[in-house]
């Protein structure tokens, strides 16, 4: 929620926020899962089955793939929206099996100790800051899984995930994620990419953030004013494919045709 509500936080909400909403008499549209999110789900499920046997002093990878796919039917079981790279179920095995296995030299370089850990703190005002870290090491080392078509940058989620770490007791020496793209299956996998983030700006970037959606939301809280929640038409997520508020009567700011 923290990366992207300042992309669009009338978007966000409509998902977040959605029992809200409707109170106020808004109907919002119900969004098929994206063959992306899918196989990001799926390859996070291979890649904590992976660390915890590691950590448990298990190397071995059989049942992991299958759990992985197993995962990308519960995800696709309402239905999907697929896209160019990934149009079948047949495309998306095999991503999944890539990706899982370029994820292979991450699991033997790390130590892990903290592994899918959800952690909660209070951030004030009967706000409670929720987060389930992906990995925290030996070395005292965040790392967040992404997968997708498209490198994003996480701050404020990894911001989000330092405070709750460090209200818990655990120290951050550094923050970052990895990122491994769902790449065509005619074109060879791209090895997995790490990026990190210094902790001060992104602690400072959660909390501007965290700040915001209190104002916005109990604003929004007190009347349903849509426009206590910034729309914004010019995000790449505009569109009736990602946004459940796209084309109801609680958001007409975007592009008509």
């Amino acid at each position: 929620m923290l990366p992207s509500w300042p992309d669009c936080a009338r978007r966000t909400a409509g998902k977040q926020y959605k029992k809200m909403i409707e109170g106020f008499g808004f109907e919002l549209r119900q969004l098929k899962p994206s063959v992306g999110a899918a196989v990001g789900t799926a390859v996070h499920r291979a890649a904590t089955e992976l660390m915890r046997r590691k950590r448990d002093g298990n190397s071995a990878t059989d049942g992991v793939l299958e759990t992985a796919i197993a995962a990308f039917h519960e995800e696709i079981a309402p239905g999907a929206v697929w896209d160019d790279t990934t149009p079948n179920t047949l495309t998306a095995r095999t991503q999944i099996e890539r990706l899982t296995a370029a994820y292979l030299p991450i699991v033997a370089e790390r130590e892990p100790v903290l592994i899918e850990e959800q952690f909660k703190a209070s951030v004030g005002g009967g706000w409670i800051l929720t987060g389930q870290i992906d990995l925290c090491d030996a070395q005292n080392e965040l790392d967040d899984l992404k997968t997708g078509a498209l490198a994003r940058p996480y701050i404020q989620q990894l911001g989000g995930y330092i405070m709750l770490l460090e209200r818990h007791g655990h120290e951050v020496k550094k923050a970052g994620t990895t990122f491994i793209k769902r790449a065509r299956v005619a074109k060879p996998q791209p090895v997995p990419v790490r990026t990190y983030f210094d902790l001060e700006p992104a602690r400072h970037s959660a909390w501007a953030v965290i700040q915001e959606i209190r104002r916005a939301v109990e604003a929004f809280a007190e009347r349903g004013d849509p426009y206590k929640l910034q729309a914004n038409p010019m995000s790449l997520m505009c569109s009736e494919k990602y946004c459940p508020a796209w084309g109801t009567d609680f958001c007409n700011v975007h592009l008509k045709g």
